[in-house]
């Protein structure tokens, strides 16, 4: 009665939101799987199929949506929002009030400045550096990060 999708999106795998919504429609349960050396705290929401890596930091008041995946070393502080079909990979940061359109992919080492949007559908590339909101889905790089192109 319990399923798990174990495969990863990089950086647009609609496979896997394709994989858990079929899943689901068969009838099965999809758990939460949290390691035991991440910090989650008591007051975040953590919804469905959502895999939560090692030595993650997840602070209070912040929701994550359905299938998503939370990678080794990731911090996501306080009152962020993080939509369904979302990867953070290792070592992102993402401060306060940060909130993550669905199906989007934050590279590793990726860092956001607090209280900013980022669009569904949008890739931030390894080591960007996030400091304005971004509107616009795509792809994009640097510090600040910049649009490079559509996804």
């Amino acid at each position: 009665k319990n399923a798990f999708i174990s495969i990863g999106k990089a950086p647009r795998n609609d496979h896997r939101m394709e994989l858990f919504n079929k899943v689901k429609n068969i009838g099965f349960k999809i758990p939460t799987i949290i390691s035991k050396s991440s910090y989650v705290s008591v007051y975040a929401e953590i919804n469905e199929g959502t895999f939560i890596e090692r030595n993650v930091v997840i602070k209070a008041d912040t929701k994550i949506g359905k299938n998503c995946i939370i990678n080794t070393g990731a911090i996501i502080g306080h009152d962020c929002i993080i939509g369904d079909d979302v990867q953070i990979s290792p070592g992102a940061i993402l401060n306060g009030g940060i909130t993550v359109g669905e199906n989007s992919f934050i590279g590793t080492g990726a860092m956001m400045t607090q209280y900013l949007n980022i669009a569904s559908n949008t890739v931030i590339g390894a080591g960007a550096v996030v400091v304005r909101d971004i509107n616009e889905p795509g792809v994009y790089v640097g510090n600040p990060a910049k649009f490079l192109k559509k996804v």
